[in-house]
């Protein structure tokens, strides 16, 4: 699979993961500051793969902010490349 998927709207459409195009465009705004984005974008996942998908995506993304939390919280350092 190719990685740029996650970041590349022409890769997510290539990707073979169904609705990449989507689930993209979701977690873009998710992690954006603009509200009416993320409401577009939360319309489009419940639109196009239903509201368990929608529940669905949106706890993977809570689960990830909720260790780069913890992580910040405890202290962990970051690698390298991250700094």
């Amino acid at each position: 699979m190719d990685v740029t998927a996650v970041t590349s709207d022409a890769a997510a459409a290539t990707s073979g993961v169904a609705h990449a195009a989507v689930l993209l465009a979701f977690a873009e705004a998710i992690v954006g500051t603009d509200d009416g984005a993320l409401a577009i974008a939360r319309a489009a996942v419940l639109r196009e793969l239903g509201p368990q998908p929608l529940v669905d995506a949106a706890a993977v993304a809570s689960n990830f902010e909720r260790m780069v939390r913890v992580a910040d919280a405890t202290g962990t350092p970051l690698d390298a490349p991250l700094v």
